[in-house]
């Protein structure tokens, strides 16, 4: 595990950033929702298909316990909350799931060997509460695992703020310190 205080010079985390900006911008193709929302006995209850969500990944322990969410940025770099994942070596991405039941669908998993934590991060506030993670190998991109699009300087531009989602697993039981989660709901 890297933490962004530990790279030594005050400019590294700046230049990784910067690096990792310049990869996105450069990608040629990144997720867009493909898939409508799936209702369940509560119309309320929006499932996600698949397809909608992805670049949204599960970062999951050794034992597959659910951490956090991450957001793909790009082949090799994930996005997630620093909380989750800070003094952990252990860290799987899982990529192209709605549904955390592993006997439901095949999944495909990728071992994280670089965890940056933002250098200003309090466990306390929870201010600065950012992580990269860098995949030991490249993810395969396809209908179910895609980088998130960034809009740019089209940010402020009306009408591009309207009709956003928020996505996340649910969870559908606790015991003590384990949630177990299950289907993908925006």
């Amino acid at each position: 595990m890297v933490s962004a205080a530990g790279l030594s010079g005050d400019g590294k985390m700046r230049g990784v950033l910067l690096v990792l900006l310049g990869l996105l911008y450069s990608s040629t193709s990144c997720g867009v929702q493909k898939a409508s929302v799936f209702y369940g006995p509560d119309p309320k209850e929006g499932l996600v298909s698949s397809m909608e969500f992805p670049w949204v990944v599960s970062l999951q322990d050794s034992q597959y316990t659910h951490l956090a969410f991450g957001c793909i940025l790009s082949e090799f770099w994930v996005l997630s909350i620093a909380s989750a994942i800070q003094n952990r070596k252990d860290i799987v991405v899982i990529v192209g799931i709605s549904n955390m039941d592993p006997s439901k669908i095949a999944h495909t998993e990728y071992p994280v060997n670089t965890i940056i934590i933002h250098e200003d991060f309090d466990n306390n506030s929870m201010s600065n509460n950012i992580a990269l993670l860098k995949t030991d190998t490249a993810m395969h991109f396809g209908n179910l695992v895609q980088s998130i699009c960034f809009l740019g300087r089209m940010l402020h531009t009306p009408p591009v703020l309207q009709n956003c989602w928020v996505s996340g697993w649910n969870p559908t039981s606790a015991t003590g310190n384990h949630m177990t989660m299950s289907v993908l709901r925006k």
